[in-house]
């Protein structure tokens, strides 16, 4: 594969589309963070560095950074192993689940034949091309496929002792042989035609006889006419017709070898050295803190980092190359506030631990995201909730008190060990703020609840329980603080007030709740003021004006004959500008009318959704672009729905001009609810009408006459509901 192939592939990255402020109505972008490099390969003045959900390469000639996700082409997400074949010109993509994606010739080819065997594990490991070959080293053997025809020439598998399955981390070919790093040592067989290596009994098993141990080998290479193989922490084995351990880096687990000409690149857990005629130099740079991977070139090396993405000193001293993502792929929370998006990783694990990350948290504005952690940035561990008011974001942690900030600063965090802490403990579990005051919840222990004041944060004791194990606050348009009960912990919604002082709890039982669930997993303040409520075996909701100190039950809504995602576990709920209802769940996002009636999209991993198993949605309210977090990583769609505005405030037409080729969405953004939108042509003539979702109206660019409109200039009238309100503007169309 040339580079021009690969730049005209990424062409809506790289042209910007992707990127910009605005992506079209109906569109998707995938939200990859690079920093954790897993694998990198080179070729043709190109460096490819792959994270768990994408690729980008790095030219040298003009240092220019592209990038390749599922939305570009890519068939799957969580990769394992790229490599790249130079006499085939050929970049080989492999996921965990045993998916394979090769890119060459201005085409990106699915090959699913091992994701589609029925073997348990199927991860792809590594790629080792010989001519026309590749050998594919799988959780269960080794696969060899012909580069040409992309046919299966033969596969090993069960080759463990005994026919047992064995994890294969990469293989080398020396002299007539294949050497295979395995889960129980190395091991060779002969690849002359007449030895058949689906027999376990053709395979040479190296064991302490041959001075060297049958420990878990993770590389293997062949290098100077010899074979270098990492076996657990014991360093590096060399093979001459023998084995021996090589007199350097004993006790280092080496997790990857690499050669260039006469110089070997070792990785191990902590650094990158090169190794010359056994002279051994440690790679010198702070921004190495998790090697995964080096090569070396003519130009200098590479180091695929899991902390600072691409390392390398070819521009003269060592920098991190990366394309433009959030810290992580794992989101807890994310927060919109203005125009920009705000996500953290979350702070616990199932067992309620604090994690220890130092993520920090990742802001998305304008197309790019900008990242703040340590030791950058004076940001806490662990962060998982926030709020945001005039005073800037408060961002809660689990287990290292609070970071503040405003946009456009740098972020303060403060703890239990800071002078001005107010609260008593650092474990913060849940924030809220709104225009009738802030709210703060610690976890653990009583007090709990915080609510502002005029002269400071004030403890409040609700005499309830479970009211130290709080993940979550909203407030209804009465007053009410609604706050949810860690749903690992008998989970429920405590409902006080702050005028009256009334506390009760809400449940599953009759009078008190009648939810589907204790297991409560989301509350959610629809437009309208109804509070929705997300749990384990479905969705339900308190309308507006229902006594919640009364004996109350939720309603639950009723979809084609039975109750709306029945014993569907609802992890988010997130309303849009149209008053609709965005579920996410277990089996993906679903999009639902105001009160589940309507059924207007199922979005899966088929989309460029990265799982099915959504953790949290997020809308960018101005734009309508919905951010959907997953198990593995974080995409967006841009919605057709916008917040309503209370007249033609800063009308928007996108795309506009509409150019050729282009088949998507014409979206009219910063209309008022419901207004009536109509578009005719220059003498006047209507070719469609509709009316607006919150603040957003579409067009498909199909005429009521069931055609694609002609080039040339068009008229946009909108006109409020109640007629008091009009907006002209005009869209040119190019065919």
């Amino acid at each position: 594969m040339n580079r021009t192939f690969f730049l005209l592939l990424i062409y809506w990255v790289s042209s910007g589309i992707c990127q910009s402020q605005d992506i079209p109505v109906g569109s998707w972008r995938v939200h990859v963070s690079y920093l954790d490099a897993k694998s990198l390969s080179f070729g043709n003045g190109v460096v490819y560095t792959s994270s768990k959900n994408g690729i980008f390469s790095y030219d040298q000639s003009d240092r220019s950074i592209q990038t390749l996700t599922k939305i570009d082409g890519l068939s799957d997400s969580d990769i394992t192993h790229i490599g790249y074949s130079i006499q085939n010109e050929m970049l080989l993509v492999g996921y965990r689940n045993g998916n394979i994606d090769i890119i060459t010739d201005n085409q990106i080819i699915n090959f699913a034949v091992i994701k589609n065997s029925s073997y348990p594990d199927k991860t792809i490991n590594h790629f080792l091309f010989q001519n026309q070959t590749c050998f594919i080293s799988t959780d269960f053997g080794i696969v060899v496929l012909d580069l040409a025809t992309f046919n299966i020439l033969d596969s090993y598998e069960n080759i463990g002792v005994a026919g047992t399955t064995l994890k294969i981390a990469q293989s080398t070919i020396y002299q007539d042989s294949l050497f295979a790093a395995s889960d129980n040592g190395i091991i060779a067989g002969c690849l002359n035609p007449f030895i058949n290596l689906k027999d376990f009994n053709n395979w040479v098993r190296f064991d302490d006889s041959n001075n060297i141990p049958q420990d878990t080998a993770s590389t293997i290479i062949t290098f100077n006419g010899r074979v270098y193989a990492g076996l657990g922490d014991q360093g590096i084995y060399k093979y001459n017709s023998s084995w021996n351990q090589e007199p350097y880096l004993q006790t280092e687990s080496v997790g990857n070898l690499s050669s260039f000409e006469q110089r070997m690149a070792v990785s191990t857990a902590d650094a990158v050295y090169t190794v010359t005629d056994n002279q051994v130099v440690k790679v010198e740079t702070k921004l190495t803190k998790s090697p995964r991977a080096a090569i070396i070139d003519g130009q200098g090396i590479w180091i695929a980092d899991g902390k600072n993405s691409l390392v390398s000193d070819f521009s003269g001293s060592f920098e991190s190359i990366s394309a433009s993502g959030p810290a992580g792929d794992r989101f807890t929370e994310l927060g919109f506030m203005n125009d920009i998006i705000i996500g953290l990783p979350g702070g616990f694990n199932q067992n309620r631990t604090p994690i220890q990350d130092t993520l920090g948290f990742s802001v998305f504005q304008g197309g790019r995201w900008t990242i703040y952690n340590r030791p950058e940035k004076d940001v806490a561990t662990d962060l998982l909730t926030l709020s945001y008011s005039n005073e800037g974001v408060t961002m809660g942690s689990f287990g290292d008190g609070i970071t503040l900030w405003n946009p456009g600063e740098d972020p303060v965090s403060q703890n239990t060990n800071s002078e001005t802490y107010p609260f008593n403990s650092d474990f913060v579990s849940a924030s809220h703020a709104s225009q009738n005051g802030s709210w703060i919840c610690t976890y653990g222990e009583i007090p709990s609840v915080y609510s502002k004041s005029e002269s400071g944060w004030d403890p409040i004791i609700l005499g309830i329980a479970d009211e130290e194990r709080i993940l979550e606050i909203i407030e209804d348009f009465e007053g009410n603080i609604l706050f949810r009960v860690d749903p690992i912990h008998q989970g429920s919604i405590i409902v006080y007030n702050p005028s009256t002082k009334q506390v009760r709890s809400l449940n599953s039982t009759k009078d008190n709740g009648n939810l589907p669930s204790d297991d409560i997993w989301d509350l959610e303040l629809d437009r309208k003021g109804n509070i929705w409520v997300g749990t384990d075996k479905g969705t339900a909701y308190f309308p507006r004006g229902f006594d919640l100190f009364g004996a109350v039950e939720a309603i639950r809504p009723i979809f084609e004959g039975g109750f709306l995602l029945d014993n569907q576990k609802i992890s988010t709920i997130k309303t849009d500008g149209g008053n609709r209802k965005w579920f996410g769940t277990e089996a993906g996002a679903w999009l639902f009318g105001e009160f589940g009636e309507i059924l207007y999209t199922h979005f899966t991993d088929d989309q460029p959704l990265l799982s099915n198993n959504i953790t949290k949605i997020q809308i960018d309210d101005g734009t309508g672009e919905v951010f959907f977090a997953t198990d593995i990583g974080l995409s967006s769609f841009r919605g057709n729905a916008t917040e309503e505005v209370s007249g033609h405030e800063n009308v928007k037409i996108f795309p506009n001009p509409v150019n050729p080729g282009y088949s998507g969405i014409v979206a009219i953004e910063g209309l008022p609810i419901e207004a009536e939108i109509k578009i005719t042509d220059v003498a006047g003539n209507l070719i469609w009408q509709t009316s607006s979702f919150g603040g957003t109206a579409t067009w498909n660019l199909i005429t009521i006459y069931g055609n694609r409109p002609k080039s040339g200039m068009y008229m946009i009238y909108s006109t409020s509901s109640d007629g008091s309100d009009h907006f002209v503007g005009k869209l040119a169309i190019i065919n």
